[in-house]
C-alpha cells in the first residue's frame, strides 16, 4: 500500500471514528474495518518496541552512574563493558514482542472476519503478552548472572547480588500489571469511540504502564549496584 493510500485510510478512519455516536463501535468486526486492521499492526508494534527502549535507557543511567564508580580502576573499561553486555538478557523479551505481532493481528484478522466479532479478532492480541512476566523475570536473572564481576567489587557482595536478583520481582509484577491493563482495554473495545482509537489507546495504555514502571525499577536497581561497587572501592 502507498504512502498516500496509507494516508487516506488513515484520515479516513479517524474521520469515521468522529462520525460514530459516543455508544462505541459495539461488538461487531465488519468487513469496512479490514483495512483499518492491517493498518494497526505498525502502530501496536510501536508501542511494543517502546518497552524495550525504556528498558536501555534507563540501564544508560546505570553505565554513567558506575563509570563514575570505577573511574580511575585498571579494568574499569572491561568492567562498563560486562555491565553494557549483561543487559542482553534482560532486553531480550521485550525485544520479541516484536516478532509475534504480525502473526496475532493476522490471526485476529481471519477470526474477526469468520466471527464477525471484535471479541474473536482481539484474542490473539489479548494473550500477545502472556508468559511476557516470567521471561522478563528469567532474563533479569540471567543478566545477575552475567554481573558476576561486579558484584565481586561491592562492599558485602552477596547482600549486593540478592538485593539486584529482587529485581527480577519487580519486573514480572511490571510486567503483569501492565498486562491487566492492555486486556482491559482490549474487552472495552466495543465502547471506544472508533476502531483506530480503541487499539491504538489499548496499545498505548499499555506502553505507559509497563514503561514507568520498568524504567523505576531498573533505575533503582542499577544505581544500587553502582552505589555498592562505589563502597567496595573506598574500603580497598
Amino acid at each position: 500500500m502507498g504512502l498516500l493510500t496509507r494516508l487516506r485510510t488513515r484520515l479516513g478512519a479517524r474521520s469515521a471514528d468522529r462520525a460514530r455516536p459516543a455508544a462505541g463501535i459495539g461488538p461487531h468486526f465488519t468487513p469496512a474495518m479490514v483495512e483499518v486492521w492491517k493498518e494497526l499492526e505498525e502502530q501496536v508494534d510501536g508501542e511494543l518496541k517502546k518497552s524495550g527502549s525504556s528498558v536501555v535507557s534507563a540501564w544508560e543511567v546505570g553505565a554513567a552512574e558506575l563509570g563514575r564508580a570505577l573511574r580511575g580502576v585498571a579494568d574499569d573499561r572491561a568492567l562498563v563493558e560486562r555491565y553494557s553486555d549483561a543487559l542482553v538478557p534482560a532486553l531480550q523479551p521485550f525485544q520479541d514482542l516484536h516478532k509475534g505481532i504480525g502473526t496475532a493481528m493476522q490471526h485476529g484478522l481471519r477470526e474477526g472476519l469468520a466471527t464477525h466479532t471484535l471479541a474473536a479478532a482481539t484474542a490473539p492480541l489479548a494473550t500477545l503478552l502472556v508468559g511476557l512476566d516470567e521471561r522478563a523475570a528469567a532474563g533479569w536473572e540471567k543478566t545477575a548472572a552475567h554481573l558476576a564481576p561486579l558484584f565481586a567489587r561491592c562492599a558485602r557482595p552477596e547482600e549486593a547480588r540478592v538485593r539486584f536478583l529482587a529485581g527480577a520481582r519487580e519486573l514480572r509484577q511490571a510486567c503483569a500489571d501492565a498486562d491487566l491493563v492492555w486486556r482491559a482495554r482490549l474487552a472495552a473495545l466495543p465502547e471506544a469511540p472508533g476502531l483506530w482509537e480503541g487499539v491504538t489507546g489499548a496499545a498505548e495504555a499499555w506502553q505507559l504502564a509497563v514503561t514507568r514502571a520498568l524504567e523505576l525499577a531498573i533505575d533503582r536497581q542499577v544505581k544500587a549496584l553502582a552505589a555498592a561497587v562505589a563502597e567496595g572501592r573506598a574500603i580497598v
